[in-house]
């Protein structure tokens, strides 16, 4: 990934985890028991933790464009044992 296009992710990333987590907590303060605030600061909680993994699939699709087999190989080996060891832990729950 470029460092342009790393950054440009990174700064609307944040953005997007900082407008939806502040209206979260808007809406919380206004009505404490609300389905709208619970799920919007559920929502900001998601995009945390969703933003590496999209940092990921766009690393790969640049490399794809690149046509830099190797990284694009050796992406899809550890994200097929990240997705492995999610589906275990996920059986024994």
């Amino acid at each position: 990934m470029t460092g342009h296009t790393s950054r440009l992710l990174s700064a609307a990333t944040v953005a997007l985890f900082g407008v939806t987590l502040g209206l979260g907590l808007f809406l919380y303060l206004l009505a404490p028991s609300s389905a709208a605030a619970a799920v919007t600061l559920n929502a900001g909680i998601l995009i945390l933790i969703a933003s590496p993994a999209v940092r990921i699939v766009v690393a790969t699709a640049e490399e794809i464009r690149r046509r830099d087999w190797s990284f694009v190989l050796m992406t899809a080996v550890i994200c097929a044992e990240l997705l492995f060891v999610v589906w275990k832990a996920a059986a024994k729950g």
